[in-house]
């Protein structure tokens, strides 16, 4: 991005501070007794970027420290929603009804009032733009019967998709104690939504819609004004800060970004306006080997030997990562190495293989990460190994210290055989 002028910093700044004061303050928030002052605690920051190809992780401070999602949980109702229109239980023209519990959310709020109807297209947009609670409340019930059932199986499909550490207990956001996730988690979330609805995705870039002859604009600042900009969620409440996740694509690249507990919403979007800069300026180094495409068959690359750390800035890589179908499998026969586990999702399998190289470089920061797809019976499972281990001595050790200091579950393999089979 080239240098902000003046007036343009005054001008975002003053948007900010419109969509800002958009956003009610709870009630309980609004007590100014000394008990309150006394026990309240800064909302916790984190952030993360993730490469949208690769699934690599390119840049994380504190991403798995649980905070309050706030109303990014609309991104998971939005990815039920989407799911219920996939197996036709319901259509964008579906018109669902408004019940009292619904129009009595908190705003932010279309104002919608019971007895009324709103369609399944409308909510969605509600959501992604407006982020209206109430009509978040609206697609709950539709799907859940209640909002507090809805929520339940909410957080189940939230682990299916290997959100670990997220619990939700509503649809909207609003504040509950209980209701809990990660940077790492979210971000988790957002690549989901990418990949498993992609014609959907285009709710998340509207810079506004109309409803009933009123133009409601997007909380989302970045669109429009960070190039490649595309979506996703704002937000915010007391005990969470400013959240904000975001994807961008410029040049075919994709790139997912979590900011947790912004100061304010102007400081969360230049925080992760400069860590998308950070993602795309950091060349990728994980590539994944697959059974689909002989051609694109790939032991990846080594993982850097430091991973980046909130302190320590990202730097571009020195040479592109090998072109698709231009790659060759590496010669590993004999090699040793771990897996880290078997998963469902091809994405959980990656951050699990970087996550493992970050735990224990002391062992695996030379390592090679590769992802084996096996077919089973119900479908496919992901193989999040590290590869390149001298020995099955040094294999072992590693799966101790990744097993006692780290709870990751880990098991020595010996990869070249598997690997080399992937040439046939």
């Amino acid at each position: 991005m080239g240098p902000t002028t003046g007036p343009r910093i005054f001008r975002y700044l003053a948007a900010a501070m419109v969509a800002a004061s958009l956003v009610a303050t709870p009630a309980w928030a609004a007590k100014s007794s000394k008990k309150a002052a006394s026990t309240w605690q800064p909302p916790l920051a984190a952030s993360i970027i993730v490469d949208g190809t690769t699934g690599e992780l390119l840049y994380s401070d504190n991403p798995d420290g649980q905070t309050y999602p706030a109303s990014l949980t609309k991104m998971m109702t939005l990815y039920m929603t989407f799911e219920a229109l996939q197996a036709k239980k319901l259509t964008l023209n579906t018109r669902l009804p408004v019940s009292k519990a619904a129009a009595a959310q908190a705003p932010s709020k279309l104002y919608l009032e019971p007895g009324e109807t709103i369609t399944v297209e409308d909510a969605i947009l509600a959501l992604t733009t407006k982020s209206a609670n109430d009509a978040a409340v609206v697609l709950a019930e539709a799907l859940g019967d209640t909002e507090s059932n809805f929520a339940q199986v909410m957080t189940r499909k939230a682990a299916k998709l290997g959100m670990t550490r997220t619990v939700y207990r509503n649809a909207s956001g609003l504040p509950n104690r209980a209701q809990v996730t990660t940077a790492r988690d979210q971000v988790i979330l957002a690549q989901a939504l990418y990949r498993d609805f992609p014609d959907r995705y285009h709710y998340f870039s509207q810079q506004s819609f109309d409803y009933k002859g009123q133009q409601i604009a997007s909380h989302n600042r970045l669109l429009g004004r960070y190039e490649g900009a595309d979506g996703l969620k704002t937000g915010f409440i007391r005990d969470s800060g400013f959240n904000l996740a975001a994807s961008a694509e410029r040049d075919g690249r994709r790139i997912f970004g979590v900011v947790l507990g912004g100061s304010s919403s102007y400081a969360r979007d230049v925080q992760m306006m400069h860590l998308l800069d950070k993602g795309f300026d950091t060349q990728p180094t994980l590539t994944v080997a697959s059974r689909l495409n002989p051609r694109a068959n790939v032991a990846a690359r080594p993982l850097p030997n430091n991973l980046p750390t909130a302190k320590q800035p990202i730097e571009q890589g020195d040479a592109a990562g090998p072109k698709p179908h231009e790659a060759s499998v590496l010669s590993t026969a004999g090699i040793w190495g771990v897996q880290v586990g078997a998963f469902q999702r091809f994405v959980q399998a990656q951050l699990a293989a970087a996550r493992a190289a970050e735990a224990v470089p002391e062992f695996l920061a030379s390592a090679t990460a590769v992802v084996i797809p096996v077919e089973v019976d119900k479908g496919m499972l992901y193989r999040a190994r590290l590869t390149g281990l001298a020995s099955r001595e040094m294999a072992e050790q590693a799966c101790r210290t990744l097993t006692e200091r780290h709870q990751i579950d880990c098991k020595p393999v010996q990869a070249g055989q598997e690997l080399a089979a992937l040439k046939n």
